[in-house]
């Protein structure tokens, strides 16, 4: 996908979060989508604060994607220790498999950039299991 189309796509989800909160139409989900929209608006410090109360108040699997969240504002800020350790436990917690392999890619990109051949080896892994995992379904079983 070419820079141009990610760059409209990322506005049109933008627009669509912040009509949603204006409307009050993202619930006990508000608190998550506060914080990615600061984050979408560059404002980390915001998004981050916004992150940790979505993770205490949110319900699944947004406390996780809150998880995830705050180890992206991690990375930007420059944090890679802690953005891992955000990661990981999101990695090999409860969340569901689309989000945990979201979080391994990021734990991936992390080894890759300390040129950790270990640690991308045992990410590239769980990515893989868990591709296997969401084809398969719920409890293994084809659609």
């Amino acid at each position: 996908m070419d820079e141009d189309k990610r760059g409209f796509i990322g506005r049109r989800v933008l627009e669509r979060v912040e009509r949603g909160l204006e409307e009050g139409a993202c619930g006990e989900r508000g608190e998550f989508f506060e914080a990615m929209a600061a984050l979408m608006h560059g404002d980390v410090e915001r998004a981050s604060d916004g992150f940790r109360r979505a993770r205490r108040s949110s319900p699944t699997p947004y406390d996780a994607l809150s998880c995830y969240g705050l180890g992206r504002c991690e990375v930007l800020q420059g944090r890679a220790g802690a953005a891992l350790r955000f990661f990981r436990k999101v990695a090999t917690g409860t969340a569901p498999p689309q989000v945990r392999q979201l979080a391994w890619k990021d734990i991936e990109l992390l080894a890759l950039s300390r040129d950790d051949r270990a640690g991308v080896c045992r990410a590239r892994r769980a990515i893989e299991a868990l591709e296997r995992e969401i084809e398969e379904g719920p409890e293994g079983s084809r659609s």
